[in-house]
């Protein structure tokens, strides 16, 4: 599945980016094939294909994130608002594993069907599980160069150092499979504007939100309950972007079928304030959704 950062909010080295090991290439070819079977069930609406090429993590994961929507399943993992990227027109630029996790890095005109004319020259990621001895697709990253053209010379010019940043490298840690959610009283949306800060929102013991130097609007995995969830706001402190105000501010939201969407919390603290962690309750219920529920 697309990383949720894309399109919208897209956007170290345990291991030393020396030479790769003998069987690399091996490796590249696999987690290739890997892909492009993960590629074909999406593009083929085949479930069955796509459980068997999916890391089981990421199969709950986007489960979950289907049915927190109220979406069809599966029909809704299928339903894409982009193409999938074809790989064979992009550089591989590095193939870096870790334990059983591995990254594949490449670079080119990633096109996934959004623009006119000109693609521009981007980074796309591809993150890959190995589960009983066999490799499965984690998930994708896209990373915008238009900010940091420079990036895009250090790859024409093989300097590729920059390959040691926590972003691209595999964590080396296989993630646990999350609960299945089950069922719950209201679909919910979280917004959090973080600039000049990271933010992370945990609601329930299923939902992470992390935002920095950023605005973001998020399904809420797991949904809203009438009995309420317990919430939580931890921030740190990030350098501000150019020309930037500090802000920090977050709202969560119940969604009622055709219906316009009832804020039931926020937080919205002064400067001197937010950096304060927060636990609190959210609840969807008659009250704090006005009695407008049906």
């Amino acid at each position: 599945m697309i990383s949720r950062f894309f399109p919208l909010r897209l956007l170290s080295l345990a291991l030393v980016l020396t030479c790769l090991p003998v069987g690399a290439e091996e490796l590249q070819f696999e987690l290739e094939r890997t892909y492009r079977g993960w590629a074909g069930a999406m593009n083929l609406r085949n479930l069955t294909q796509w459980q068997q090429h999916t890391a089981a993590s990421r199969q709950v994961l986007t489960r979950n994130y289907v049915v927190s929507r109220k979406a069809k399943w599966p029909d809704a993992i299928f339903d894409l608002p982009f193409r999938l990227p074809e790989i064979a027109t992009l550089r591989h630029v590095a193939t870096l594993q870790r334990g059983d996790t591995a990254n594949l890095i490449y670079y080119g005109r990633v096109d996934f069907g959004l623009l006119e004319g000109h693609v521009p020259e981007n980074i796309l990621m591809l993150k890959f599980i190995r589960e009983e001895g066999k490799w499965k697709f984690d998930n994708t990253k896209f990373f915008n160069l238009e900010a940091d053209p420079g990036v895009r010379q250090l790859i024409l010019n093989d300097e590729l150092d920059f390959l040691q940043d926590s972003e691209f490298q595999p964590t080396g840690v296989v993630p646990a499979v999350p609960r299945a959610i089950q069922g719950f009283d209201h679909p919910g949306e979280i917004w959090v504007a973080s600039v000049g800060y990271q933010t992370t929102v945990k609601i329930g013991d299923l939902h992470v939100t992390e935002v920095g130097n950023n605005i973001v609007t998020d399904v809420v995995i797991g949904g809203l309950a009438r009995s309420g969830l317990p919430v939580s706001v931890e921030v740190k402190e990030l350098p501000l972007p150019p020309g930037a105000e500090r802000r920090l501010a977050v709202e969560v939201y119940a969604l009622r079928p055709d219906q316009p969407a009832v804020k039931i919390w926020e937080h919205r603290p002064s400067e001197e304030d937010a950096l304060n962690p927060v636990a609190a309750k959210v609840y969807a219920n008659a009250v704090t959704m006005q009695d407008k529920e049906k």
